[in-house]
């Protein structure tokens, strides 16, 4: 956050959420107290929010409808998905993220920008990039809110549909079609051909 504060004064950066329960079990508070702490070093506090509670999704909508650029920068590929990443982009935001498996899959032909795990230097310069280029911002949010149209339920439930009859049709063609499916398939080739070694 510093690189962005610097070409933009107003930045305002939200953690948002409670720490994760195991986590909370097994660790405690440690990690967002040393975040904290870290932020109080940096005097970044203007520019840094913490939103220590779980939200529900009408909330969380209402953060993402707030924001211009959304992040998520897991520290390493053992990320698997992200349900705020799916969000954020249904929601047609500028995407940054570090490169887990959804992300790749989710911010791939422009729909956001990945960067390197560990590369605050990176993640900042693509953060402040989105902020300052209204283009490249509004871009990666068109790609991403289209992208996102095909993610809903709706959707989704439609090419289930499809698929569902196509196996039912295939499942209910006449014995006769299948059992000659099956002898083109086991049917013996000649013996010219099976004698070659």
């Amino acid at each position: 956050m510093s690189g962005v504060v610097r070409e933009v004064p107003n930045a305002c950066y939200v953690i948002l959420g409670a720490t994760h329960p195991d986590l909370r079990r097994r660790e405690g508070e440690a990690y967002r107290e040393s975040l904290k702490a870290l932020v109080a070093d940096l005097e970044l506090g203007h520019h840094i929010q913490f939103e220590d509670a779980y939200v529900d999704l009408p909330t969380l909508g209402r953060w993402l409808q707030a924001a211009d650029v959304f992040v998520t920068p897991y520290p390493g590929a053992e990320q698997v998905v992200s349900g705020t990443l799916a969000y954020a982009l249904g929601t047609g935001k500028a995407l940054v993220s570090t490169p887990y498996a959804y992300a790749r899959e989710l911010l791939a032909g422009g729909r956001g920008q990945l960067v390197p795990f560990g590369d605050s230097l990176v993640m900042g310069r693509e953060i402040g990039r989105f902020l300052t280029d209204q283009g490249a911002r509004d871009r990666a949010r068109r790609l991403a809110y289209e992208h996102g149209r095909r993610m809903t339920w709706p959707v989704v439930g439609r090419a289930y549909r499809k698929l569902f009859a196509e196996v039912v049709a295939e499942a209910a063609a006449p014995p006769i079609d299948r059992l000659r499916t099956m002898r083109l398939e086991t049917a013996p080739r000649d013996r010219e051909a099976t004698t070659l070694g």
